[in-house]
């Protein structure tokens, strides 16, 4: 059956999808119809009644366009007299008690209900009696402030509180007339994306604290960037004036945030502005760090460093980089660390790494795509706290029927109730669990493969039923039409297939297995067990999980470091085939904002190197002399390691405690001066924009390691992060075709040499593994 539907919109023929809205039909034949409360990523409400349009077939009366779904044949008027009618009264109404205070309102200049007032609402008011008042504004948190006269009651915070974050703390208080958006008895409103409820206020009623009266639409300067907070790297729009960023708002990366923020990142702008940034070199001189030229920093670096280089070895010198660096920071500094200097002493992080049973160091599949899975497995992976984000697409998988399991010692919370289908406190030792699990995952796998095999059969056998019914109906007919005998019944399906032709569809084969040496590790594991997890327990795990078509897994990447969990979740994720296939990951989550570009550029120890986790005990025991620390702070112990050293250079935005102790400290940027890319945790590399004027002599990252280079005889003079760019994809193969012009504003997911490609949402597409053996990796 044809799935599309056929009407017209103000003479305007639109061909749409049976079951989209009327307000979503007319956009597609470029017709806009007023709205308030719709939201196309929450469900259609129908309060503010300002969608009203003329509808035929149909009761003499105006209806919805944001309820309405479109039916074959009907034909829609906006601008009929009975449509302009019902939208000016609406407004008229709205208007009553809306306060007239626009050049003073947040929202004044970019506001929808000035804008339909001025479009479809009438030159003047009739109504001269005093309009209500309340005090305002309305603390609802420390960010959002609510001016109740200013509210229309459309519902879009309440519905957005409980449809998308899962929060119940928004309600509508009082009755009637009275009606006003309030808290709930006895709750606060500390959702961690309570931000969203702002910018998706159509009138203003609700606003930023930090906003408020700080800067309007007209005067401000709007950049497209990424946030600086986590490793999702939602997309931003960056508000900026007189050179300094006012406020974030969203700008929708379907397949990154959705179109929605935390409060983490759209609050956290603030820190590139606060008054204690670096702005000039430092030097020690007579033990105190004094401002010098960068010259003269420059000289005492390359002085410092060589002198150890020429006593003790490349070896003793050692480079520490952060992960708010970009990608072109973070090439440049691998490239003096280990090109230059020729050390193998290098990494972005004190924590261990994993290992790489499946060749990539990097998620499978896609944050989209996570939508889509039948079952979630959350190992040790608190979404909502350390991905929030992330957490969204969690919940509306969670919405549209997927099932989670979750492995850890608590019980987590992705804000939606009921959540868990099955909880198993591992008591620590999540491997054991996931290894007991395995043991029985390929019989049920293969269960639910046949179910599933058997049920498409079915479909087939009906749809091979359907369309013999509809050959012999129309042979029926044109007998009819002929004025002959009509034919007799079919005997049977069978029959009347070769009666009219109809060829049944071939049998569907199972779809072949991905992975090899199910048997082999079955065996290796007959004597697995999970101490303190009953038998039960372990089956309907394994039931859940082998019924799920598309299976992702979510854990923090440290974890992989443990051999025994990584061949454990890679042997899991490996038998529900969670790789190649849209809907379906093996998720080793980074935790920082650039960690997986440090991940892709190789800035990790080399061959015989000291990686970060060892770093503090070479310092401790004179293998490392000389360090630098780009972008990454120490505290306690790993701090006081630092006065061990003969040398140490810090680059930073700001004078840590590290930079505190170092013999040279140099001004970087912070993301609000940058001009690069960030790649986020599943492989999207985006791009960074500058929002503000670095402060005073602070310069670029990579330029600052690019100098330093040179002063030790280097050759590199890249002049612009483009030029950056271009070297990173010269030596990085997974990113050989990445140009700032191909991110453009949405990114690209690696591997991406293919120039005229789309990027890979899915890694290991078409491949086959060999499971691990349980005892494989060290």
């Amino acid at each position: 059956m044809d799935n599309l539907v056929t009407l017209t919109i103000d003479g305007k023929t639109a061909r749409v999808p049976r079951g989209t809205l009327l307000v979503e039909a007319a956009k597609t034949v470029g017709i806009h119809i007023p709205v308030f409360c719709y939201h196309e990523k929450m469900k259609p409400y129908g309060a503010c009644r300002m969608c009203m349009v003329e509808i035929a077939p149909g009761p003499p009366m105006p209806g919805t366009a944001c309820t309405t779904p479109v039916a074959e044949g009907m034909v829609v008027k906006t601008t009929s007299p009975m449509a302009v009618s019902a939208q000016k009264s609406t407004l008229e109404f709205l208007l009553l008690n809306h306060p007239l205070d626009c050049p003073v309102c947040d929202r004044g200049g970019e506001c929808p209900l000035q804008d339909n007032t001025f479009g479809f609402g009438g030159a003047e008011s009739r109504y001269l009696e005093e309009k209500r008042h309340y005090e305002k504004p309305l603390k609802l948190s420390d960010e959002v402030l609510l001016d109740r006269e200013r509210c229309i009651l459309c519902y879009r915070c309440v519905r957005f509180t409980r449809e998308i974050a899962g929060d119940e703390s928004l309600t509508v208080i009082e009755r009637g007339t009275d009606s006003q958006i309030g808290l709930a008895p006895g709750r606060t409103f500390d959702s961690p994306f309570s931000g969203n409820t702002i910018e998706i206020c159509p009138v203003g009623a609700l606003t930023s604290s930090r906003y408020r009266f700080a800067a309007r639409p007209w005067d401000i300067r709007s950049i497209a960037t990424v946030c600086p907070h986590c490793s999702v790297g939602c997309n931003v729009r960056a508000d900026v004036r007189n050179g300094e960023i006012k406020r974030f708002l969203t700008r929708d990366n379907p397949g990154v945030d959705d179109g929605w923020l935390c409060d983490r990142g759209r609050f956290g702008f603030g820190f590139p502005f606060d008054g204690e940034r670096l702005t000039r070199p430092l030097a020690r001189k007579n033990g105190q760090l004094v401002p010098v030229s960068w010259s003269e920093a420059l000289e005492a670096i390359q002085a410092g460093i060589s002198g150890i280089i020429e006593q003790s070895g490349s070896a003793a010198v050692a480079g520490l980089a952060g992960c708010q660096l970009t990608n072109e920071d973070l090439f440049a500094f691998r490239r003096l660390i280990r090109e230059t200097l020729g050390s193998p002493n290098l990494d972005h992080t004190i924590e261990p790494h994993p290992a790489t049973p499946l060749g990539a160091d990097a998620p499978t599949g896609s944050m989209q795509a996570i939508e889509r899975s039948n079952v979630i497995v959350l190992i040790g992976a608190d979404t909502l706290s350390d991905w929030p984000v992330l957490n969204l697409r969690v919940k509306k998988a969670i919405d549209r029927g997927a099932k989670v399991v979750v492995l850890g010692s608590q019980p987590l919370d992705v804000n939606a109730a009921p959540y868990r289908e099955v909880f198993v406190n591992t008591g620590g030792d999540d491997s054991a669990v996931l290894s007991a699990i395995s043991r029985l995952l390929p019989a049920e796998i293969d269960a639910a493969r046949e179910r599933r095999r058997q049920a498409a059969e079915a479909a087939a056998d009906r749809a091979f039923a359907d369309a013999v019914k509809r050959a012999h109906d129309a042979a029926v007919a044109k007998a009819k039409e002929a004025n002959q005998d009509e034919p007799a019944a079919y005997a049977s399906v069978d029959e009347g297939a070769t009666r009219y032709g109809v060829n049944r569809p071939a049998p569907l084969p199972a779809p072949p297995l991905r992975t090899r040496g199910r048997d082999a590790l079955v065996a290796s594991l007959t004597d697995a067990a999970a101490p303190g997890v009953s038998v039960d327990t372990l089956a309907s795990m394994a039931r859940l999980v082998g019924g799920g078509e598309r299976v992702s897994i979510l854990y923090p990447r440290e974890y992989g470091a443990d051999a025994k969990f990584l061949t454990a979740v890679t042997n899991f994720g490996l038998l529900c085939e969670a790789f190649g296939r849209e809907g379906a990951g093996i998720f080793p989550l980074v935790r920082e904002t650039n960690q997986q570009g440090a991940i892709d550029i190789g800035v990790m120890a080399g061959q015989g190197g000291i990686a970060g986790a060892g770093l503090v005990e070479a310092i401790e025991s004179g293998k490392v002399q000389g360090l630098f620390l780009a972008g990454r702070d120490l505290a306690g112990a790993n701090l006081d390691a630092l006065a061990k050293l003969r040398f140490l250079v810090v680059q930073d935005f700001r004078l840590t405690q590290a930079a505190a102790r170092a013999h040279v400290v140099l001004p970087g940027l912070t993301f609000a001066e940058k001009d690069g890319t960030y790649t986020n945790l599943d492989r999207r590399i985006q791009r960074l924009r500058v929002c503000a004027d670095a402060p005073g002599e602070a310069r670029p990252d990579w330029r600052i390691f690019r100098d330093i280079g040179n002063a030790f005889g280097g050759d590199a003079y890249e002049q612009s992060a483009e030029e950056m760019l271009a070297s990173i994809a010269a030596s990085t193969p997974d990113y050989a075709a990445v140009t700032l012009g191909k991110l453009g504003y949405k990114g690209v997911q690696w591997p991406y040499a293919n120039p005229d490609g789309a990027g890979s949402r899915t890694l290991h597409d078409g491949r086959e593994f060999d499971l691990l053996p349980i005892n494989g990796l060290r």
